[in-house]
């Protein structure tokens, strides 16, 4: 058997490699174009005539005027008429575009615009925006459907799903990588520490990547989940998570769900695996429950439910309906002297009496083209302030503005290579 799991964990590991994008040289996803610059993220260039769009690849210019120009977000912006991905014109009319997720490992962007989902600038599908939930920067759901990377995760069921870190589940399948789990036959969720074939029943070992453990004492009957929870019923015990509750022959007909963390019985509500009987158990309502906090009332009042050193805290309180904040979306002023002093925006870069010293003469058609990062090593040794690096043109040439405890121009010639 022990060899069994061992095969089946290479199997699942290689087939991870396999969707694992390509190796990238920085945790940010840019590959160093220039030492010591490098770019971070993507960035929308404002001028006053022209509008460039650079990332870890791509410089280029874009077809927009600079005054009707907004930005969102991790590429994305737009104008009055039509939406930019990566300064690519997509022509899809603009309808409060947000960005909803981000892979900071490869840069794929999933957002929203008028009801529809997109990866990057793919349509991927119709959503329902009012119940529309990021669980992770892969997986979200709303009241009709799952989707793992923006699409469809086809048989899952919205209402049960819940996302676990590697393992994901509904009432009837457990997921990895939005693809259902199959061993000896699909493999059935019993919680998320606890899993079962045909014939075994398994604890996740999450010290190992997708290693299942036999549990060689226990019978697949004797397995049994208590949907759209963390909690299941191994032997007749009770578990939260892997974590035993010291209750015996529980009983799924008399349990009560209120959310994936909290159940009731016995006239006693369950947080996180444990048991409280200082509520009013006919007239319990969860009005919220996270990861974090939990807000619940009963008919005497409202109440703040967390764990601390593993027990329970309630503290009377007021839950206010967060109100809907408004999206706010960035408008970038251009390259400016104002007073003497070379602005981006409202950012000040360098004092006109610099340039000149440098030998810049033609300020009428200077303008901001690039912005690269200084490069840091972010340790005790790294005793130099940060600092950036800022491609300017104007008629006369190409010139690299370093701003930083010293500010520096110099000129880099008529051309520039991005």
């Amino acid at each position: 058997m022990k060899i069994y799991i061992f095969i089946i964990t290479i199997l699942f590991t290689l087939a991870v490699a396999a969707q694992k994008p390509k190796p990238i040289e920085d945790h940010y996803g840019c590959t160093y174009l220039e030492q010591p610059n490098y770019l971070e993220q993507p960035n929308y260039i404002v001028n006053k005539k022209s509008v460039f769009f650079e990332n870890c690849a791509i410089h280029r210019k874009v077809d927009v005027n600079p005054e009707a120009l907004r930005i969102v977000e991790k590429g994305l912006a737009f104008d009055n008429n039509t939406i930019f991905y990566n300064g690519i014109k997509l022509n899809i009319k603009p309808n409060n575009p947000k960005v909803v997720s981000t892979s900071y490992r490869d840069y794929n962007v999933s957002w929203i615009n008028n009801g529809l989902l997109y990866r990057n600038e793919v349509e991927m599908t119709k959503i329902d925006e009012q119940s529309f939930t990021v669980l992770s920067n892969n997986y979200f759901k709303d009241v009709n459907h799952v989707y793992y990377m923006a699409k469809v995760l086809e048989g899952a069921d919205a209402d049960s799903f819940i996302y676990d870190s590697i393992f994901c589940y509904d009432k009837n399948a457990v997921y990895v990588l939005g693809n259902k789990l199959i061993l000896n036959g699909v493999i059935k969720p019993v919680n998320d520490y606890f899993c079962k074939d045909k014939s075994t029943v398994y604890k996740y070992n999450y010290d190992y990547l997708f290693h299942l453990e036999p549990l060689l004492d226990v019978h697949v009957d004797n397995a049994k989940a208590i949907p759209k929870t963390k909690y299941g019923i191994i032997n007749d015990t009770l578990y939260y998570q892997d974590n035993k509750i010291t209750y015996i022959n529980a009983n799924r007909a008399n349990i009560k769900v209120f959310s994936n963390d909290i159940i009731g019985f016995d006239n006693k509500i369950f947080y996180k695996g444990i048991a409280t009987d200082k509520f009013d158990y006919q007239s319990i309502k969860v009005l919220n429950s996270t990861s974090y906090e939990c807000f619940l009332e009963d008919k005497n009042g409202r109440y703040n439910m967390g764990i601390q050193n593993n027990s329970l805290t309630i503290i009377p309180t007021t839950l206010k309906k967060r109100k809907e904040e408004p999206i706010v979306y960035t408008k970038i002023s251009p390259l400016q002297i104002i007073s003497n002093v070379l602005y981006q925006g409202t950012y000040p870069l360098a004092k006109q009496a610099l340039l000149t010293q440098g030998g810049v003469t033609d300020f009428d058609t200077l303008e901001l083209v690039s912005v690269l990062k200084g490069y840091r090593m972010f340790c005790s040794r790294d005793t130099q302030s940060a600092s950036n690096y800022y491609i300017l043109r104007n008629s006369q040439g190409y010139w690299r503005l370093l701003s930083s405890r010293k500010n520096t121009i110099s000129f880099i010639g008529k051309m520039y290579k991005f």
